[in-house]
């Protein structure tokens, strides 16, 4: 609109200026030299003018370019953001089926232990031993459970993670694209 207003304005000053000369001419005294400088005047503001609409226009496509880069620069860290989150979660995951399988490996020792120590003189175990085992063997299968589901949930997110690297690798590309337009 700016730019619209401004060439109104060269038209209406190349008007003046080229009426002003006329309109002297008229005159006895007026020559041919006014009318002359009247249109260099005229020629000389067109094309500064012209250059003015044409920074403008390409102000206005940096500015559009800039704002581009700037919503991807900010896309892009919200994307790395997510990603930490997603290796932290893929982490403590991990830790936790670190700790689930030492867990399991103590129990199934403890098992072992109750077995040899929990004998009766017959050698069949005790009620009380039967118990804890059964117990022990209980916590054993729910640990592994809990195990497989956080092994599900840390593959899912490793899916997850893949694609939201991806993504940033092409969102990078992008813009290292539009940065290298800006440059020429």
């Amino acid at each position: 609109m700016r730019s619209g207003n401004l060439a109104l304005r060269a038209c209406v000053l190349g008007a003046l200026l080229v009426s002003g000369p006329a309109r002297a001419q008229t005159a006895p005294e007026a020559g041919g030299q006014d009318l002359d400088a009247a249109i260099r005047k005229l020629s000389t503001a067109i094309e500064r003018l012209a250059g003015a609409v044409e920074k403008a226009a390409a102000s206005k496509s940096e500015d559009q370019e800039s704002r581009r880069i700037d919503l991807a620069v900010s896309v892009l860290g919200l994307r790395t953001r997510r990603i930490e989150r997603l290796e932290s979660q893929i982490d403590s995951l991990g830790r936790e089926e670190d700790e689930s399988t030492g867990t399991v490996r103590f129990l199934r020792e403890r098992i072992e232990t109750v077995q040899k120590e929990g004998r009766t003189e017959t050698g069949e175990l005790s009620a009380e031993a039967k118990r804890e085992i059964a117990d022990v063997e209980l916590g054993i299968r729910q640990l592994e459970e809990q195990s497989a589901k956080a092994a599900e949930r840390k593959s899912a997110l490793e899916a997850d993670l893949a694609v939201e690297r991806r993504r940033v690798t092409d969102l990078e590309r992008l813009v290292e694209a539009w940065v290298g337009k800006l440059g020429t």
